[in-house]
């Protein structure tokens, strides 16, 4: 037999848990919002292979990939044209770096990381379709 204690308390954990899901979904990334709005497309960034910091496969600014990047969204709404995917890093002058994930195509995924008063701070996940061209990749 349930008491009505034991009911009260089933109730209160069920909706303390509803709340807490409703937050996480939507809560505004804390790292993304305020890294995009320090960048434009006058960033200057180093290019690097994910895995491999010495060696620079590249440089300049961010240009017109930086209009396709600000159409980001959701990483559920993720689709990759192609095959064989490649992880390499934009690291910017202001402590800032986004991590892209792209095919020979496109860069289809990207997260940022940024350093605040020496601590990290990583971004969720987030899906774009923006043409490699753009960064000149391959």
């Amino acid at each position: 037999m349930i008491t009505r204690f034991k009911m009260l308390v089933f109730v209160f954990l069920a909706l303390a848990l509803v709340m807490t899901v409703l937050y996480l979904m939507t809560r505004e990334d804390e790292v993304i919002v305020p890294a995009m709005k320090t960048l434009s497309a006058d960033s200057e960034y180093m290019l690097y292979r994910r895995g491999d910091d010495l060696t620079v496969l590249g440089e300049g600014k961010l240009g017109l990939f930086y209009g396709c990047l600000t159409g980001y969204r959701d990483i559920g709404g993720r689709r990759s044209n192609g095959d064989g995917a490649i992880s390499f890093i934009l690291k910017f002058k202001n402590g800032i770096s986004l991590t892209i994930s792209s095919t020979n195509t496109e860069i289809f995924q990207f997260y940022v990381d940024r350093v605040y008063e020496s601590i990290a701070y990583r971004s969720d996940a987030y899906a774009v379709n923006c043409p490699v061209s753009l960064l000149g990749l391959y």
